[in-house]
């Protein structure tokens, strides 16, 4: 169809757009989070001094808490901070010391 010397093509490129921006916004922020760890080698986060030191008193008290409250003798293995914006809240990952 030509319009003043224009031509104009009816396409649906409405719903490739929005796929594809959400698939870019998906990519950015799933490249964020790999960032955090190092090169997504072993998994293990990157933390900063002021993350690192509230891990550091949270183990203690992750211990005592179990050792408590379940009678449990525990090994940590692993921790993850959760963002501020979500959580303010440490996760500790571990295993039962002689417990069969």
């Amino acid at each position: 169809m030509i319009i003043q010397g224009v031509i104009i093509i009816k396409t649906r490129f409405g719903w490739y757009m929005i796929l594809s921006g959400l698939v870019v916004i998906i990519l950015i922020l799933w490249g964020y989070q790999q960032t955090k760890y190092n090169n997504g080698s072993n998994n293990e986060a990157v933390y900063n001094s002021e993350e690192q030191a509230i891990i550091v008193r949270a183990k203690p008290i992750a211990i005592k808490y179990l050792k408590d409250t379940y009678e449990l003798d525990v090994e940590l293995t692993g921790e993850q901070l959760l963002p501020t914006y979500v959580a303010s809240q440490v996760i500790f990952k571990g295993n039962v010391i002689g417990r069969v």
